[in-house]
């Protein structure tokens, strides 16, 4: 009997030995794990914050041209609330009608090529605010690749009507 129950005793200890370490491990990786989730969401409420206290409009938008973000100044520059702006089309929210299809070709040939003339520069152009009127706008868009490999576009706005008032 003890040639059997020697052998079966030790294989039970090996066995509870390495579950027990496995175990040890798994709560290490799952500490590791909390530690990150709770760096990463301090990091987006810090980065939400910068978003939220930027001076300019902030429009994030996505590869199929929905809003994604939207901050107060951009609220208060186009008339959209944030909960309203956000699932919408940029071209039916911000976009005059007579760009909105240039602005929709422009995103199709981007996403098929990656070139895009309007990105990673200042431009000058002409925004919609909610009631339909024209505001002259500064705009800066910078696209990124996302989760996925989507590409994303964040975008800063500045309303420029008092320096063009200026100029004039």
């Amino acid at each position: 009997g003890s040639v059997v129950v020697v052998p079966t005793f030790g294989l039970l200890v090996w066995t509870v030995t390495r579950v027990r370490r496995e175990y040890r491990h798994a709560q290490q990786e799952r500490a590791l794990a909390m530690e990150a989730e709770a760096s990463l969401r301090k990091s987006e409420a810090h980065t939400r914050r910068i978003v939220e206290m930027a001076l300019d409009g902030f429009i994030g938008m996505d590869a199929a041209g929905l809003i994604t973000d939207w901050n107060v100044q951009a609220e208060q520059m186009f008339g959209w609330s944030r909960q309203e702006a956000i699932g919408r089309p940029l071209s039916a929210t911000i976009i005059p009608p007579q760009y909105r299809e240039a602005h929709e070709r422009g995103l199709r040939h981007f996403l098929a090529t990656g070139v895009g003339p309007m990105l990673n520069t200042r431009v000058e152009i002409t925004g919609c605010h909610r009631d339909g009127h024209e505001i002259p706008i500064e705009l800066a868009i910078s696209p990124s690749l996302g989760q996925g490999e989507a590409y994303t576009f964040s975008a800063f706005v500045r309303d420029i009507s008092a320096r063009k008032r200026t100029e004039e």
